[in-house]
């Protein structure tokens, strides 16, 4: 029997679907890069009373969403919404400094190119998102922002709530869609929900990760994603 190579793998996902799903932080940028996670999660930790103290795992983790996890089980909806308001506002810093992902942007007009409708599936603050897009100019090559719900970080993936709302803007079937992602929260949701799955791998160890997980496809390229969109 033939070995199915890597490049196959990816063709038969891209062959088999039409509208893309996008992570935010990775595919399109490295928002939390240079140091910049740790400062947004201290910016919230800033907000939480001393009252409502979190254990040495959230106060020490450099993972906002971490920290937003953690407040939304376990502090009063007054706390919750400061330190929401806190990682807006951290993340909407961090998406005025941060870069594209190579080949990001290139992917993203590819798939306009091709006529591959695009909606950015996030746990990220949408304000965030829009004020990147809006940033490089980019906004027209999505067609939607599906962000994390305020004050409802439970619904954040891997949670199938953002996928679905994503898959109702498109009017499409999960197997007709594929996601793009970096995070094994990601590959989850897009086994518990049907769609495709493409993992973006950063490094090996992580291509180990999002394989382990069920990746159907993996690429360690937005430039080779973007390549491989066209001749399919």
């Amino acid at each position: 029997m033939a070995t199915v190579t890597a490049n196959q793998r990816l063709v038969d996902v891209l062959a088999a679907t039409r509208p893309v799903l996008l992570d935010f932080d990775g595919p399109v940028t490295h928002l939390f890069i240079n140091g910049r996670n740790r400062m947004v999660a201290d910016r919230m930790r800033e907000a939480i009373p001393k009252d409502f103290q979190p254990p040495p795992d959230v106060w020490d983790t450099y993972d906002p969403l971490i920290v937003l996890r953690w407040t939304g089980s376990n502090t009063p909806r007054s706390v919750q919404e400061a330190v929401d308001a806190a990682s807006v506002e951290g993340e909407v810093d961090a998406a005025h400094q941060t870069e594209p992902t190579p080949g990001s942007v290139e992917f993203l007009r590819a798939c306009k190119q091709v006529g591959r409708p695009v909606v950015m599936v996030s746990n990220n603050a949408e304000q965030a998102i829009r004020a990147y897009l809006d940033r490089f100019d980019i906004a027209d090559l999505v067609r939607a922002v599906i962000a994390r719900t305020p004050g409802r970080p439970d619904l954040m993936k891997p949670h199938p709530d953002s996928i679905n709302r994503a898959l109702a803007v498109l009017d499409a079937e999960p197997s007709a869609c594929c996601m793009v992602g970096d995070s094994v929260t990601d590959i989850r949701v897009c086994t518990t929900t049907g769609v495709h799955s493409i993992g973006f791998a950063k490094n090996p160890k992580r291509g180990q990760e999002l394989a382990g997980a069920g990746a159907e496809a993996l690429v360690d390229s937005m430039v080779s994603l973007a390549n491989a969109l066209i001749t399919v």
